[in-house]
């Protein structure tokens, strides 16, 4: 229709109904493009919010992991010590005999700080990453995945320090099998799980120094990984605050 009637007033040189009419198209477009615009935003934002929502629920479950194998490790520290006190001593009272199945058990079993990266790295692979309109959260998580890296690799290097002492510790020790079954989890470890002969074991340097490296290769590292845990939070907090902003 509009075609028409500026092809009209073209006929009949009637220029002041074409600029009416070129200005009628123009201000169609523009008012189109503006609402295709509009639009394109519209679909990023509710996309951004998935996104925000994913890798909140990422880094949340991640800290929850995290927190479980410290307090693990924290848990193994304590048991370690009494073990210590007990080798030290040469005595190993009746109470304590699961205690110190379990301080053995656990010696040099830990799993380092994770974090999920499903989600990051969903927005790197399809070049979404810039959809997250924060900058500074952008920066805080590429930096925070740069360090989880870093501490990965320490903990393999320290799991490879600890390797030949669990070899060392392991030869004093041996598991009375008849106690397990493979169809049904594994039971607590106590003291009637062990074959071991306690006062070879506690007048051993060998078996002594060897178990006291353990712990204090995985106190060490968990001590440099709780920055690692509070940035998390950190993070956390600025998914929330972003997410808030879309309520």
């Amino acid at each position: 229709m509009i075609l028409q009637k500026l092809a009209s007033a073209l006929r009949r040189q009637d220029w002041f109904q074409v600029m009416i009419e070129v200005l009628i198209v123009i201000v169609g477009i523009f008012l189109g493009l503006q609402v295709q615009a509009w639009n394109e935003q519209r679909v990023e934002r509710i996309e951004e919010i998935e996104y925000l929502t994913r890798l909140h629920d990422d880094f949340t479950e991640s800290i929850t992991t995290n927190d479980f194998n410290i307090q693990n490790a924290a848990n193994q520290w304590e048991d370690g010590k009494k073990v210590i006190e007990m080798l030290d001593r040469c005595e190993l009272p009746d109470a304590d005999r699961d205690l110190f199945a379990r301080g053995y058990h656990g010696a040099g079993k830990f799993l380092p700080i994770i974090l999920n990266t499903t989600t990051i790295d969903e927005l790197n692979s399809t070049g979404k990453y810039q959809i997250i309109q924060n900058v500074a959260l952008r920066k805080e998580m590429s930096e925070h995945l740069q360090e989880v890296d870093r501490l990965s690799n320490i903990f393999r290097m320290v799991n490879d320090n600890i390797v030949p002492h669990t070899n060392i510790v392991e030869k004093y020790v041996s598991y009375n099998i008849h106690e397990r079954d493979p169809r049904l989890p594994d039971p607590p470890v106590t003291w009637d799980s062990l074959v071991i002969d306690f006062d070879g074991v506690c007048k051993s340097d060998e078996f002594k120094k060897s178990y006291s490296h353990i712990f204090l290769y995985v106190n060490g590292v968990f001590s440099i990984g709780h920055p690692t845990m509070d940035k998390q939070r950190e993070i956390v907090k600025m998914l929330e605050a972003e997410l808030q902003k879309f309520q």
